[in-house]
């Protein structure tokens, strides 16, 4: 023996029923597309990164020529690191260099 019962679709259960699968439906598939919660598909994305970046006072100049008149090679270097301007020492100079640190941005 069976016995069903049917409600009609005036009632307060079958509206229930109604609205809780428009939501099961509607809410995932507004939240997959929204921006503004966050989205599981991104339509446009940036990264910035901004690098650690210190001055050391380690300098090294080095100023290659050639003379118009014979066409020879003429070379000025420049280091603050001792060892470097060890190995360029024919073509080594003495400078004056100044430097002043400028922090637009205020970072440090």
């Amino acid at each position: 023996l069976k016995k069903r019962y049917y409600a009609s679709r005036c009632s307060c259960a079958y509206l229930v029923s109604i609205i809780s699968t428009i939501i099961v439906v509607t809410i995932p598939f507004l939240m997959c597309n929204s921006s503004a919660i966050g989205g599981v598909w991104l339509k446009h994305d940036s990264y910035t990164e901004k690098p650690n970046v210190e001055f050391s006072h380690k300098i090294m100049i080095e100023l290659q020529s050639i003379s118009p008149n014979n066409e020879t090679l003429s070379e000025i270097f420049f280091s603050t690191v001792g060892s470097w301007s060890a190995l360029r020492s024919g073509s080594s100079r003495a400078a004056d260099v100044r430097f002043r640190h400028i922090d637009d941005d205020l970072d440090g």
